[in-house]
């Protein structure tokens, strides 16, 4: 959610002036000259309550990034006097998190063959979510437990389900090592950590740094996507189940692809591809005559490659069956999920997250406005708003919604240039007369002096 910082009514009242004055320093009620409704396809109305002041929010739906250009450069608002409206995007993916928090060590322990301690001081109160914990060592698996303290004396349990992990035995040749836990963010000044010993551990295992890192600021705002299952395939010889999704819609960034398997303790090497459609039409070169198109398969295109895993050893229990998608834009996403010598894992649901993106521009007294797309040869626009997008953010937001998708009317009858000879039928009946007579009076001539002569 975008943050709106508190402020009094006085004060609020002139942020909101300031900004309206400078939507209006930005000539937001002169049209673009490139703006034609012709040319614009598809529209959908902005629906808000009436805004005399501030800006108006709105988030991008599922149509509009179908139906727009993959940039969407050609989003275009317009208010009731066919007025072009400057507005601003956002991808609403959150602040990233600070630089590594670096605490001190101190007060190291540990019981032989049974766990090892180690207790940090941040020197103040600050906020953090997830901590890198460094231990030696190869194919292990270490609970971990981890406390919290306001004066380092009295401790209470913030999280003692997680584990620390080295799998060798990877596809590929791949090494996977986990050595960061996260927990629910805090703000303690004193943490202890407590590594729990693995079977094949030796007496001491030795906690040879930790470092942590602050919670985001601003998490990201997502919706889920409905994903449909488009087919399963066992791959034998390559020891791997093969799932593809459609997310039914193009062009929209995705955050993450969340699993439900029914199965435990697993740990699985999984590789991730994109396409946005599953045929397409191509041009192939031909030596000394013209190309020729063919329709073949869209290729899929690498997006990341991952493990999924799920752990219980003793007391600890850990899970991963998230895979960060890094925005992503495609319909389509191909799974490859290597199994080993394992059985295929049994999978019970699949999610897509995406980060929602908003739409914001200055509001004018009693008007009304229209979000046009869908036009492959519109420029991207330039705005001076983007660079005041905090400042418009710190008014008041006035929430809005998209209504249904229209097809544009002016597009139907204008935007498309009707055929040539519609377009000017006196010249072409013209042309045929002309045509007939000539042709008549050719064969005329051919016929006189075709005749015998007397």
């Amino acid at each position: 959610m975008i943050r709106i910082g508190p402020f009094g009514r006085g004060e609020g009242r002139g942020r909101a002036a300031a900004v309206v004055l400078l939507a209006g320093s930005l000539g937001i009620s002169a049209a673009r000259a490139d703006f034609e409704a012709a040319r614009w396809p598809y529209s959908r109305p902005i629906r808000s309550p009436r805004a005399e002041e501030g800006a108006i929010r709105f988030r991008l739906v599922a149509d509009v990034y179908d139906k727009a250009m993959p940039d969407l450069s050609d989003l275009r608002i317009v208010d009731r006097g066919n007025q072009e409206v400057p507005y601003a995007t956002r991808l609403e993916q959150g602040s990233p998190a600070a630089s590594r928090l670096t605490p001190r060590l101190y007060n190291r322990t540990y019981r032989p063959g049974k766990s090892s301690s180690v207790t940090l001081d941040f020197g103040e109160k600050v906020m953090k979510g997830s901590l890198t914990i460094q231990t030696p060592g190869e194919n292990f698996r270490r609970g971990v437990r981890l406390e919290g303290s306001e004066d380092g004396t009295r401790w209470e349990i913030v999280e003692e389900a997680k584990l620390l992990f080295d799998v060798r035995e990877v596809p590929g040749g791949k090494a996977f090592r986990k050595d960061q836990i996260s927990f629910p963010p805090g703000d303690h000044r004193y943490l202890k950590v407590t590594v729990f010993n693995a079977p094949s551990d030796p007496p001491r295992v030795e906690i040879t740094g930790v470092f942590a890192e602050q919670a985001l600021e601003r998490p990201p705002i997502l919706e889920t996507v409905p994903v449909r299952l488009v087919s399963r395939r066992e791959d034998e010889d390559h020891h791997l189940t093969e799932i593809v999704l459609d997310a039914a819609i193009r062009n929209r960034p995705l955050h993450s692809l969340r699993f439900e398997f029914e199965d435990a303790n697993f740990h699985r090497f999984t590789e991730v591809s994109g396409r946005d459609g599953e045929r397409e039409m191509v041009a192939l070169p031909v030596e000394d005559a013209p190309e020729r198109r063919v329709e073949r398969e869209v290729p899929w295109r690498e997006v990341t490659a991952d493990t999924l895993y799920r752990f219980s050893a003793g007391a600890g229990r850990d899970s991963d069956l998230e895979i960060p998608l890094h925005d992503a834009a495609f319909r389509y996403l191909r799974v490859r999920i290597y199994n080993g010598d394992d059985r295929p894992l049994t999978l019970r649901e699949a999610l897509v997250d995406a980060p929602v993106r908003t739409v914001l521009f200055p509001a004018s007294a009693s008007a009304s406005y229209t979000l046009y797309f869908g036009n492959p040869r519109a420029r991207r626009p330039s705005y001076d708003l983007t660079h005041f997008l905090p400042r418009l953010e710190e008014v008041r937001i006035t929430e809005a919604t998209l209504g249904d998708a229209e097809e544009n009317p002016a597009f139907r009858a204008e935007g498309r240039a009707a055929p040539w000879s519609e377009r000017h039928p006196s010249l072409l009946w013209g042309a045929l007369l002309v045509t007939v007579g000539c042709l008549a009076a050719l064969i005329r001539s051919l016929a006189r002096s075709g005749r015998p002569r007397t």
